[in-house]
């Protein structure tokens, strides 16, 4: 049986250790190449469910009807550093 003290002797990956090494838009999604070869793809629609200012502040609320959104949402632009998608607009 393992024990909290075993378990923390794993070694898991963190995931700061991976890097953005390039973006692109695709239909309906934004594809993430990381520098280990893995390609993520997110949907513009669950981005924009998941964007933290769909959420009130203080309740954690949902503050905008997700169907109200129109299918063709998509950003105008997107930029990114190593880490992080800093801007989809």
């Amino acid at each position: 049986m393992e024990t909290p003290q075993s378990a923390s002797s794993l070694d898991i990956a963190v995931a700061t250790d991976y890097q953005i090494e390039s973006v692109a838009l695709i239909d309906r999604a934004i594809q993430i190449r990381w520098n280990d070869g893995i390609d993520s793809t997110y949907h513009y629609i669950w981005l924009r469910d998941n964007c933290p200012s769909a959420f009130h502040p203080h309740t954690g609320e949902r503050s905008f009807d997700l169907l109200s959104v129109s299918k063709d949402i998509h950003p105008l632009s997107v930029s990114f550093d190593d880490t992080t998608l800093t801007r989809a607009s």
